[in-house]
């Protein structure tokens, strides 16, 4: 059934979101995991996107997955600035070069630092220190909502919700 299916794959894509995110205690060492906890979360919103009309805690824990995904990406792009910013100060070959560029590619290094720094201690207060049972809360509730709707009402608002205005009128 519908319910049962949603229910399963639910918790599992929160599961293995919740994994890649614990244990992590800083971003240079785990940069990866946190890419792949981004993509995880994107799994997850994209169950969730079709009952956000429906539901509110659907709506609600879209809502969550946006935060972390916004978050993590901006981490991610942080991490690649920093590799970029350290090839491109280790091609400065000559010494004049290096006096040239060097000190504006290190205050970009350091701004770039700073931000990452910043926004890895708000993914750290809004997810890793708890963060995420608000998220299994909205998605409780959710499965709350959908076991109390009959399942003929689920599987047949969701299936008649791609089916073409003209032809929902004959």
């Amino acid at each position: 059934s519908f319910r049962v299916e949603f229910g399963r794959r639910l918790r599992k894509q929160l599961l293995r979101l919740v994994k890649l995110l614990e244990g992590v205690t800083t971003l240079e060492v785990h940069e990866e995991r946190l890419h792949q906890a981004r993509i995880e979360c994107k799994r997850l919103r994209y169950l969730l996107e079709p009952l956000r009309s429906s539901f509110p805690s659907a709506r609600q824990a879209v809502k969550r997955c946006k935060g972390l995904q916004d978050v993590l990406g901006l981490l991610h792009d942080g991490y690649v600035l920093r590799l970029e910013l350290q090839h491109v100060l280790d091609g400065l070959s000559s010494a004049k070069k290096r006096s040239k560029y060097g000190p504006g590619i290190g205050r970009a290094h350091a701004l770039n630092e700073t931000r990452t720094h910043s926004l890895f201690d708000d993914l750290k207060r809004e997810w890793l220190d708890g963060g995420v049972s608000t998220l299994a809360k909205y998605l409780d509730v959710l499965g709350e909502d959908i076991a109390g709707t009959s399942e003929v009402e689920i599987e047949r608002k969701f299936l008649l919700s791609g089916i073409p205005p003209k032809t929902k009128r004959a």
